[in-house]
């Protein structure tokens, strides 16, 4: 799976089958995906005219199962929580303000793809045990840096891992 940042509030997610952009802007680059992914239930927050090729646009809770990803996505005030099962991963991916009312419905991840809306509590990572957490967004330095207290973080475009390669101890992305 690949990670990579494509704007400020944006991302895409590369399995070995499929693509998935969150939470498009119009200040992105032309890009391809299988599916756009809304963090909220509001749409007119997300902007398609620059994803191509999408055959599906998701922005409520339900259960999906694209390119071979099996996605579950759970409704917290406006707010949605993707589970999926990526390349022999379990992912959870939303906003950290979401997660936080969340932690109650999500099972432990390996992989936590967190939008840094505000500074996560210092129960919700552990609360998940994953053992790869990637930050972007507004506040994701600042939450980097919260979690590994005292330890450098280092800011990527993009970040790849595989089942086989996550780290034994929690490592913690910044996408900027």
């Amino acid at each position: 799976m690949e990670v990579a940042i494509i704007s400020k509030n944006s991302l895409k997610i590369r399995t070995k089958v499929a693509g998935f952009v969150i939470n498009p802007t119009s200040d992105i680059s032309k890009t391809e995906a299988d599916a756009v992914f809304s963090l909220n239930e509001d749409l007119s927050t997300v902007d398609t005219s620059k994803v191509a090729d999408f055959r599906l646009t998701i922005s409520g809770p339900g259960e999906y199962e694209i390119g071979g990803v099996k996605i579950s996505i759970n409704k917290k005030g406006s707010g949605l929580v993707y589970k999926m099962n990526i390349d022999k991963m379990t992912v959870v991916l939303g906003r950290a303000s979401v997660i936080a009312q969340s932690l109650d419905d999500i099972d432990v991840s390996q992989v936590a793809i967190i939008e840094a809306d505000i500074l996560p509590s210092d129960k919700t990572i552990p609360t998940i045990q994953a053992n790869l957490v990637i930050f972007y967004g507004e506040k994701a330095l600042e939450a980097a840096k919260e979690l590994k207290e005292g330890t450098d973080v280092a800011n990527v475009e993009k970040f790849s891992v595989t089942a086989e390669k996550l780290p034994q101890e929690m490592q913690v992305v910044v996408l900027a």
